[in-house]
């Protein structure tokens, strides 16, 4: 949908245009009470983590998945991969250590953290040494574009 409103980011924020009931003149989205949607995960997986910090993210979710032969061939030094669910519209439906199907709801779209409105926030992460980013953890990791160009001519 956009870049994160004031700043890029390597992420995609998405919002439930399904439920719209109108847009204000001022451009402001209006939904009648209606929900702003579910937030299913992308891919299998466990609950590594669930935050809440309404200086940035909101209320987060963070999915660690299988190392496939797909992600060991663009990312050699790979450890892990995850996918990132952020500004959910409150505490998840799942818990830490649970296991996650595809397409299984975990939460509901919302405008938790700093947010310029209901939507999710989602980002894929790759664990390795040398990522360009720091877990509270310690961990580092590189996030990445989830939808890349498709190069196939």
């Amino acid at each position: 949908l956009g870049s994160g409103g004031f700043s890029p980011h390597y992420a995609v924020d998405i919002i439930n245009v399904g439920n719209i009931d109108f847009i204000s003149y001022a451009g402001e989205i209006i939904r009648e009470g209606m929900p702003s949607g579910d937030v299913t995960a992308s891919y299998e997986g466990v609950v590594k983590e669930i935050t809440h910090d309404e200086e940035r993210y909101g209320w987060t979710i963070e999915l660690e998945h299988a190392l496939t032969k797909e992600v060991k061939t663009r990312f050699p030094d790979a450890q892990s991969w995850t996918t990132f669910y952020a500004h959910l519209h409150e505490e998840p439906l799942v818990l830490p250590n649970d296991w996650v199907n595809k397409a299984e709801p975990i939460g509901l779209i919302g405008n938790s953290g700093k947010s310029t409105g209901p939507h999710l926030h989602f980002e894929l992460r790759i664990y390795r040494p040398g990522g360009m980013y720091w877990a509270p953890n310690g961990e580092r990791y590189d996030k990445i574009n989830p939808f890349p160009p498709d190069n196939k001519k």
